[in-house]
């Protein structure tokens, strides 16, 4: 029931995040990334249309087609909404966030939620809101890639990934890199938690 709730305010949300920011595919940085200018004093934001195929893109490890719908700077550091397709092998193990939460809506595709001991399968049409500190794993089930969207908050996912992408890959290799790399990602592993 819970989840229910959390899923219909979260499949919510989400259509007005892509109704505003005007959801499709894309690549490349075509794309202004700033707000535009609002002539409306009661509306402190500016407005921005995230349009096909000038949306920023980019891979990940066992992820595909990461494309930043929303980036942080439009949303001044909020949040930030992302797409992306995870390979039909994409697992990650039990970890936690300090800093941020995130909520998960799935657009396609099976994957396997585990959230403080507590599992459930999520199809299309379906969510998971995760808050700080809050132990949680994930792996793609269906034998399926899986395509999902993500609403990240606080922002900072792009900035994350570009962190990341400045290493080399024998650099990832490095225990201390890959520690700095979580660090900055406020990525804990479970077994970490105090």
């Amino acid at each position: 029931m819970l989840l229910n709730s959390v899923g219909a305010r979260l499949g919510a949300a989400a259509i007005l995040a892509l109704g505003v920011a005007g959801i499709a595919a894309e690549s490349g940085w075509a794309q202004r990334d700033e707000p535009r200018a609002t002539t409306n004093p009661g509306r402190p934001h500016g407005y921005y249309f995230s349009l096909n195929g000038k949306r920023r893109t980019f891979e990940e490890d066992g992820v595909k087609n990461v494309e930043v719908v929303v980036p942080n700077n439009v949303s001044e550091g909020r949040y930030n909404v992302i797409t992306s397709d995870w390979n039909a092998d994409f697992r990650v193990p039990p970890h936690y966030h300090r800093h941020h939460s995130e909520a998960f809506y799935v657009l396609g595709g099976e994957v396997e939620w585990t959230v403080e001991g507590e599992t459930h399968v999520l199809h299309a049409g379906e969510a998971i809101f995760i808050p700080p500190n809050t132990v949680h794993s994930v792996r793609v089930v269906g034998g399926k890639s899986m395509k999902n969207l993500l609403i990240y908050e606080p922002g900072g996912y792009e900035d994350q990934a570009d962190f990341k992408m400045n290493y080399s890959e024998q650099e990832l290799k490095d225990p201390k890199i890959i520690a700095r790399i979580r660090a900055a990602g406020d990525f804990n592993l479970a077994v970490d938690k105090k």
